[in-house]
């Protein structure tokens, strides 16, 4: 699926589901937030200054998980 995630500063990117996840929680709904432009870019962890709890359900609804 590719689609638009919003982030800080209103800025809109496009992200097939397989260029972002969750890394480092218990289990696979939780975690930190990482990204990579393209299949062969390495991850990076996204910025959580602003963010809230908007962000995170725009980030769980495009991960598929319902709220």
């Amino acid at each position: 699926m590719v689609g638009l995630l919003p982030i800080h500063l209103h800025v809109f990117l496009e992200y097939d589901r397989n260029d972002i996840r969750l890394v480092g929680g218990e289990s696979a709904s939780e975690g930190r937030v990482e990204i990579r432009a393209n299949s062969s870019s390495p991850w990076g962890t996204v910025c959580d200054d602003s963010w809230d709890l908007n962000d995170a359900h725009v980030v769980c609804r495009y991960l598929g998980y319902s709220l």
